[in-house]
């Protein structure tokens, strides 16, 4: 089972319903904030394996939730942030580029699940003593709608990906 938890800051709900219907298969549990103090209320208390959050939050700097984040003791500071923003300022741009992911709206789902891909594979790992079989169980738990049998076969080369696969890997990416 996959125990990733996504967390989505938007002020909009219908934007946070559509990073959920767009990633949210991708993740064991998402939580949604549309306020910055919820967001931030959240970061104290959770443990999130990636955060997607708008830069302008009712007016407020939703870059507050990227600071909060990276505070000393949150269990959040190696968490990868991705902002999205209609507006990126070049200064914001050159100073956080190599920090967060940015997203400029509009975008594509398939934009979207490109970066949130990116950011899971360079993700640090929090266990620095897991295996290369706990790494393989972490990918696997993306694809849960493979049966153990069929995950086998497709491991060993042995039959092509199924249809239940394919269309799994469909869905994630369909426009």
């Amino acid at each position: 089972m996959n125990m990733d938890q996504l967390l989505i800051v938007d002020d909009e709900i219908e934007i946070c319903e559509f990073l959920e219907n767009a990633i949210g298969d991708m993740f064991s549990t998402v939580k949604m904030a549309t306020t910055l103090a919820d967001a931030l209320e959240l970061i104290k208390t959770e443990n999130f394996s990636i955060i997607v959050f708008d830069l302008n939050l009712q007016g407020l700097n939703g870059g507050e939730i990227y600071l909060a984040s990276r505070s000393e003791g949150n269990s959040n500071n190696d968490t990868p942030c991705l902002a999205i923003s209609g507006h990126f300022s070049e200064d914001f741009i050159n100073k956080h580029q190599d920090n967060i992911e940015l997203l400029r709206k509009p975008f594509s789902i398939d934009e979207l699940t490109e970066k949130i891909f990116k950011m899971m594979s360079t993700k640090p790992t929090k266990n620095i003593g897991s295996s290369e079989e706990d790494d393989q169980g972490d990918i696997d738990s993306l694809f849960d709608n493979i049966d153990n049998d069929e995950a086998d076969e497709v491991d060993n080369n042995q039959n092509p990906p199924s249809a239940k696969t394919t269309d799994f890997l469909k869905n994630l990416t369909k426009k």
